[in-house]
């Protein structure tokens, strides 16, 4: 073996030599990616320290969770300063945080300064072509918020079908996203007093959602939630609270009892009780929803004006109207302050004064507060919605009630010829119309001629005509 090795030693020590280098070559190979992969690293851990901006924008997302709006609205507006003030910063993390400081405007009913963030995020998406464009959807989708809180359905409506043509395009129709456009698009047809068009999207929505989601998600209350709204618009009180304390269930599991949108459960289902006549009820689920309210949101916001509108509408059913006044201009100064003159929650607060006021006989203040209850649904709703419908029959009411019985008619035609076009013949509504007119005719022409229906047709033919 010696002789071998003595023999060949020429021969071997190339191949040994070679040997060598490829080791040393493969292990500097290897120094040489742990340092690429170290500097990676470092490179990475640079990019991931938290920034002043980005962690007042994860603070005021901790706080929106948490129904905090108030505390969330100054975090999101300190990370938009951040971001501007930083020369190295994404234009997309502006924009982000743009958006959620429009939210958090818009939960706390500032919707000027909603729009206007809202409007600087669209602004800086639609300039980037790498763009997220689902983020962009939900910008759309929350302008369409805005409109639809300002009472501008129709333009609610363009901006939830520009954020829905994004979700059906780019995750199809069967994702969550896509059930919030249905949704949203809902809330406004639902709101425009056209029920069933609300109804087949309300459905549309809650089918994806049972499909993908565990059955307490939020997002599935929320379908319960206005379904059951839908069915209470049209006095399906059983159906109403049925779906009411569905959406309840789940809100208190998973969200608390401290939350707006479990207090927003509790006024539904008062409401519903109110309906039906039970105000000791209602009134017990009307405050459980206040003290929420004034705790989370405070006492300036419209949801707690709304707290207050209800308890009023219960106080003035039980008789005690001083009581009622109180909290009905409550919930006024608010909705003047906060939403404006001719929000249709500000004329809500003016028809529901007026009502009080007939009952206590004072039909002159009275038709002072229907008269601009109606000025505000007209220039809103237009004259073909079921709201001024309503205000049309108050008005009558008044004049019947001071025995100006052919200035009631007036009225109640009028009244009349929208609900039979928007809730049919046979709704409650339409029925306590065609009532009023019966009984103010009655005092109007005592002999019957010419008869009551013959009159009707003649007044509907010419109602249509004008």
């Amino acid at each position: 073996m010696k002789a071998f090795w003595l023999a060949h030693w020429e021969a071997i020590i190339p191949i040994v030599i070679a040997a060598l280098a490829l080791v040393g070559g493969l292990i500097k190979f290897i120094l040489e990616r742990r340092e690429k992969k170290k500097d990676r690293a470092v490179a990475a851990a640079k990019e991931m320290k938290p920034t002043k901006a980005n962690r007042a924008f994860n603070e005021g997302k901790i706080y929106f969770k948490r129904g905090e709006y108030q505390n969330a609205l100054p975090a999101f507006e300190r990370a938009v300063e951040e971001y501007e003030a930083d020369e190295n910063a994404l234009a997309l993390d502006l924009a982000k945080a743009l958006y959620w400081a429009g939210w958090s405007h818009y939960k706390m009913a500032e919707y000027d300064l909603a729009y206007s963030r809202y409007t600087e995020a669209e602004a800086i998406y639609n300039n980037d072509p790498a763009a997220n464009q689902l983020e962009l959807a939900a910008i759309y989708n929350n302008h369409g918020a805005v409109h639809e809180t300002q009472g501008h359905y129709d333009e609610a409506l363009r901006w939830h079908y520009k954020a829905l043509a994004i979700r059906e395009k780019v995750l199809g129709k069967d994702h969550p996203d896509t059930a919030r456009s249905y949704n949203n698009i809902a809330l406004v047809y639902d709101d425009q007093g056209n029920y069933e068009e609300a109804l087949k999207w309300y459905y549309k929505a809650l089918a994806i959602k049972e499909k993908l989601l565990r059955k307490d998600h939020p997002s599935t209350a929320t379908s319960y939630n206005n379904i059951a709204g839908v069915y209470y618009a049209q006095d399906n009180y059983e159906k109403a609270l049925e779906w009411y304390h569905k959406a309840l269930a789940i809100k208190e599991k998973v969200l608390g009892k401290d939350h707006p949108s479990t207090a927003t459960s509790y006024n539904n289902i008062a409401a519903v009780y109110y309906a039906q006549g039970n105000y000791e009820e209602a009134l017990k689920w009307y405050y459980k929803a206040l003290a929420i309210d004034e705790k989370v949101l405070g006492k300036d916001h419209p949801d707690t004006a709304i707290d207050y509108n209800n308890i009023g509408l219960v106080y003035k059913k039980q008789g005690e109207y001083e009581e009622a006044l109180e909290w009905h201009h409550k919930a006024l100064d608010i909705r003047e302050n906060v939403l404006g003159m001719d929000h249709p929650d500000t004329a809500t607060s003016y028809n529901n004064i007026g009502v009080v006021y007939d009952e206590l006989y004072r039909y002159d203040v009275a038709l002072e507060w229907y008269h601009k209850a109606l000025a505000i649904d007209e220039k809103v709703f237009g004259k073909n919605h079921p709201d001024t419908a309503t205000s049309y029959n108050n008005i009558g009411c008044v004049h019947e009630e001071q025995g100006e019985y052919e200035e009631a008619l007036e009225w109640y035609v009028k009244s009349r010829r929208i609900l039979l076009d928007k809730l049919g013949e046979n709704h409650p509504n339409t029925q306590t119309g065609l009532a009023n007119m019966r009984r103010s005719y009655a005092k109007w022409r005592p002999d019957g001629v010419p008869p009551f229906d013959t009159w009707l047709a003649q007044a509907m033919a010419a109602a249509r005509a004008e």
